[in-house]
């Protein structure tokens, strides 16, 4: 009982100085947090919620990471992509078999590309879209995910059934999201993928199945299950490339009628200085769009009389927050990363981990910035939590150098 009391004193300890030292760190970025300076995390959260009483609320909105509707003119680039989903809805109309999976890193823009499929399927076509949003982990709760498409009623109540109904019934195109959350760490998920993967599989001639998983996930979910040798076509989206990024930033500027102000004082036969600046975000943001919005927001200046804004220099990432992860830290940002969001109790059940000592160490990394929490209003062990999508690509980078992510 000592031992256990002396534990506790000591983790209390550890976490009230962890956030002392996240309160000195705080101080010190909100003084320095001006354009030009590396900003941390929690800095960029605060900064990011005064955009909008600092810039025009519909520039901010034009601005947003939320996933794009299919034909929205601010998509760009994606081509290659894009035609090999094509490519599979032809299959498919062909009565070949159509399996496709996309992958991507965290934040790459899944969703969108998955919502201008969408668009592509003809009226005469039936459409089924399903995003995930819990994890499976029986062969019963994946047969009623799998009925959640498709609405048989009775409902199957075993894998053949499942698929004798789905192949009599009229085909569709079939789009799933959120891949990642077939992965789990819970008694029953390799019984709730296998059940979902056969049933992909003994139905890919009758449908053309499309899912989206993010990158990490899925090589989880390949190491374990060998999914990846079931799709006949796997997709892998990146960040935006420079060129890209430069086109997304300018879409969304000039939809609002606005002009830069050095475009507007450029002199006759000089050059457009526009694309290195937009050149220096990309190198800044390695191409990805939410980190990548917001040094552009935070560095604008808008002109006075004229509806033209300036950029002044641009901020960056400051990463130091990272290195003061613990051990056991680091374990768990490698489990919530893989697993996209991870539910308190999860995250107990997975470390072996009382609920208090959970508490502590995802409140901690929650206090520091590094992770979100999505609070359910009810008791703390239902709240889950993800990785701030702006600290992804450093976290992953940290994780993998340290042995901590394959």
């Amino acid at each position: 009982m000592l031992n256990i009391l002396k534990s506790a004193w000591k983790t209390s300890r550890e976490f009230t100085a962890s956030l002392l030292v996240s309160q000195r760190r705080s101080n010190v970025s909100d003084e320095d947090a001006q354009s030009g300076a590396a900003l941390s995390p929690q800095s960029i959260l605060r900064k990011r919620e005064d955009l909008s009483e600092q810039l025009p609320r519909a520039l901010v909105a034009a601005f947003n990471t939320e996933p794009l509707e299919p034909n929205d003119p601010r998509f760009v680039g994606r081509e290659e992509e894009l035609a090999a989903l094509l490519d599979a809805l032809e299959d498919w109309r062909n009565g070949r078999a159509s399996l496709t999976a996309i992958t991507a890193p965290h934040g790459a823009g899944i969703t969108s590309l998955l919502n201008q499929v969408r668009s592509k399927v003809q009226p005469a076509e039936i459409l089924s879209c399903l995003s995930l949003a819990m994890r499976p982990c029986s062969a019963a709760e994946a047969l009623r995910l799998m009925n959640s498409i498709f609405e048989f009623e009775p409902a199957p109540e075993t894998v053949s059934e499942m698929v004798l109904a789905i192949k009599n019934s009229p085909p569709r195109v079939i789009i799933i999201d959120d891949g990642h959350m077939l992965l789990s760490r819970k008694m029953g998920n390799m019984a709730a993928v296998q059940t979902i993967g056969a049933i992909l599989v003994a139905t890919q001639h009758c449908h053309c199945w499309i899912v989206g998983c993010a990158k990490q996930a899925w090589r989880r979910l390949s190491f374990l299950y060998q999914s990846d040798r079931f799709f006949n076509r796997i997709i892998e989206l990146d960040y935006f490339s420079a060129g890209e990024m430069s086109d997304i930033i300018e879409r969304r500027f000039y939809g609002l009628g606005y002009e830069w102000s050095e475009r507007l004082a450029l002199e006759e036969d000089k050059a457009d200085p526009m694309p290195a600046k937009f050149k220096q975000l990309h190198d800044i943001s390695n191409g990805l769009p939410e980190m990548a919005f917001f040094f552009l927001l935070f560095a604008m200046e808008k002109e006075p009389d004229v509806e033209a804004f300036g950029l002044s220099q641009f901020s960056h990432l400051d990463t130091g927050i990272i290195k003061t992860c613990s051990e056991e830290e680091l374990f768990s940002l490698a489990e919530i990363f893989v697993h996209g969001v991870m539910e308190h109790a999860d995250h107990e059940t997975l470390f072996r981990i009382s609920p208090e000592q959970s508490l502590l160490r995802l409140e901690r990394l929650c206090r520091a910035g590094i992770l979100h929490r999505i609070a359910t209003g009810e008791h703390y062990t239902s709240n889950s939590y993800y990785l701030s999508p702006i600290l992804a690509q450093a976290m992953v980078s940290h994780l993998v150098l340290s042995n901590r992510l394959y």
